[in-house]
């Protein structure tokens, strides 16, 4: 990555660098394909995506998930406000996080030493965010520049 620091000095490598999962090879065998899409449904609402470490990020990006401590070096929690990263006009009130879900994921990974990354989509037919997106930042805005109790301890640079 030394020519992309030297384009992009101000620039960042997440951990979506991998090598291709043999289960990535699985889904092009029709009957399998089915069933890992079912596991992915039940399980992963469960445990989220929290990708392997690689030895060229400089932080880690777990999608959805529920972590039981922080992890170690750099990190960002990923997720969007309802189980899709982009707009879905399927989606109901239900499937949106409400508030107490959404600042207790925003303040658990906070105090866990990692950042919190809210994907928002915008309406493909006019730009707008939707209102159910919109309440939602409005419930994280009210904790802008609150402070953690105590200073979390973390190791900066490159990894």
């Amino acid at each position: 990555f030394e020519h992309y620091f030297d384009v992009v000095p101000d620039g960042c490598v997440n951990d979506r660098w991998l090598p291709a999962f043999d289960v990535t090879r699985l889904l092009k065998v029709p009957g399998l394909r089915a069933g890992l899409e079912k596991l992915a449904r039940t399980q992963g609402a469960k445990r989220g995506i929290v990708p392997p470490p690689v030895p060229f990020s400089q932080f880690r990006t777990p999608e959805y998930a529920d972590l039981p401590e922080g992890m170690e070096g750099p990190w960002e929690m990923t997720r969007g406000l309802d189980l899709s990263f982009a707009y879905n006009r399927t989606s109901t009130d239900d499937d949106y996080l409400g508030r107490d879900e959404l600042i207790g994921s925003l303040t658990d990974t906070m105090a866990k030493g990692g950042n919190f990354l809210v994907n928002v989509g915008p309406r493909g037919e006019d730009g707008a965010i939707p209102d159910e997106q919109l309440t939602r930042l409005g419930w994280m805005a009210e904790q802008h520049a609150t402070r953690p109790w105590h200073d979390i301890e973390r190791t900066q640079g490159r990894s």
